[in-house]
């Protein structure tokens, strides 16, 4: 999959996808370092057109998560859509 993001990005935006995605499954359940790279990838990939992304489904781990992404967020200079 990473050969395809090198090759087939230009103009896109990418979202975490809240939650569901990578990087919200890394912040409820990886490590801090295991996470970091797995941003870091996206970033590198999406330079300045990564987001990360937060939504209300009404779900009991849903504070902590937005709490733990927004803080991601702010740590690497990173947008917050919702």
């Amino acid at each position: 999959a990473s050969d395809v993001y090198k090759r087939q990005n230009e103009g896109l935006i990418i979202l975490s996808g809240a939650g569901q995605g990578e990087i919200g499954y890394g912040l409820m359940n990886e490590s801090k370092q295991e996470l970091i790279a797995r941003l870091k990838r996206y970033q590198q990939f999406f330079p300045d057109r990564f987001y990360i992304e937060v939504q209300r489904l009404q779900k009991n781990t849903e504070h902590d998560y937005i709490q733990r992404a927004v803080n991601l967020a702010v740590d690497h200079d990173l947008p917050v859509v919702a």
